[in-house]
């Protein structure tokens, strides 16, 4: 742990909270990225496999599901792994032709897909922002009882200034 200190944290023996907050906000960016990662196209493949099994007709070639397979790489692989998991599992059941497929792999839960995307696109702002300079904040200014007071004397003043004027 000592190796991650600065000498001023080491000097001290307590590491700084900015330093820690900082590699929180790191860990919960790694964290996301495993979490919400993105299937590999030999797990996309290995996903769709059974889907298509179950609705290609007969005579659909090696040639025609190996350009199917690349189509739906390249339209799917955005999705986050646990959620084509899902998508897929749904697919196998209610889909019955392979064009149907990937058409509602890509409409499945689209909130949820929303909702990763900006769950990672907030942590990683965080990490990206963390060291990015702040608007200084400002506290309120009051008044005392006796600035106050001046005040209304000053006010009433003008008042009957200008009131005798007219």
């Amino acid at each position: 742990m000592t190796d991650n200190l600065t000498a001023q944290e080491y000097q001290n023996a307590q590491p700084d909270k900015h330093c820690t907050k900082y590699q929180a906000a790191l860990e919960a960016l790694k964290a996301a990225q495993d979490k919400y990662r993105q299937a590999t196209p030999q797990e996309i493949i290995t996903l769709l496999a059974p889907c298509l099994m179950l609705c290609a007709p007969s005579g659909m070639q090696e040639a025609e599901r190996t350009a199917w397979y690349k189509a739906a790489i390249m339209t799917i692989s955005d999705i986050p792994l646990q959620i084509l998991r899902r998508a897929c599992e749904q697919a196998r059941r209610t889909c019955d032709h392979p064009a149907k497929i990937v058409p509602f792999i890509c409409n499945f839960e689209p909130d949820a897909i929303r909702w990763v995307k900006d769950e990672l696109r907030y942590a990683k702002a965080r990490v990206d922002n963390f060291h990015a300079p702040r608007i200084a904040k400002h506290e309120p200014e009051y008044m005392t009882p006796e600035d106050l007071a001046a005040l209304k004397a000053e006010l009433t003043q003008s008042l009957k200034t200008k009131e005798g004027m007219n």
